[in-house]
């Protein structure tokens, strides 16, 4: 899958093999509408903190993911492409630096005590959709860097993407233990949510 792609060695060859880009983009195509979706859900927490960038930001990330999908799927010769894909990793570099700080300080702004369920809820599932597509962005930018006849480049953005990102994941899954072991000691919380959440964030941490 798309999760291993991007943690798998990156291919000797510089061509993109058609197939595994159309299966891979098809696959990121469902995760992109989940996370758009998420994104609308938390708009109203987020304004309230005043963390309105990071949204629209998160709204950009989607667009450029949409955007390096529909180029290494247009079928084009590699040297006609080259300097868009140079600039689609660039793009999706910051913006996925961007993603993982927006994602490392939400869970402080979703434990305020006026955060509702349906928020908290919609937080947590933002999270949880936004982890689950950085591997298919790294995967992306590692192809298009192959495209831009960069293996290098792709070979290092694969090596401390994967690093960044398993630093992510294990902070988020940190703190979601701490939420699921205040629950258990009658700290408060919200029950209904965690536990609808569960498998879903069991599959992402597996």
């Amino acid at each position: 899958g798309p999760q291993s792609a991007a943690l798998a060695p990156p291919p000797t060859s510089t061509a993109v093999v058609a197939v595994a880009v159309v299966a891979a983009t098809a696959y990121l195509a469902a995760k992109i509408n989940k996370v758009q979706t998420a994104v609308d859900g938390i708009a109203t927490i987020v304004n309230q903190q005043d963390q309105r960038g990071y949204l629209s930001e998160a709204r950009n990330y989607m667009g450029a993911l949409s955007a390096a999908r529909e180029l290494l799927n247009s079928g084009a010769p590699a040297r006609e492409i080259a300097p868009a894909a140079q600039q689609s990793a660039v793009d999706l570099a910051r913006m996925r630096h961007q993603m993982l700080v927006f994602v490392a300080r939400l869970p402080a702004i979703v434990q305020d005590p006026t955060t509702g369920a349906p928020q908290y809820a919609q937080a947590v599932s933002f999270m949880a959709e936004m982890l689950h597509t950085i591997p298919s962005g790294l995967w992306l930018e590692r192809e298009l860097c192959l495209v831009a006849n960069q293996p290098g480049l792709g070979q290092s953005r694969r090596e401390q993407g994967t690093t960044q990102f398993k630093g992510a994941l294990a902070d988020f899954k940190r703190w979601c233990d701490g939420q699921y072991r205040d629950l258990a000691e009658g700290k408060g919380g919200h029950a209904e949510v965690l536990r609808v959440q569960r498998p879903s964030l069991k599959a992402l941490f597996e």
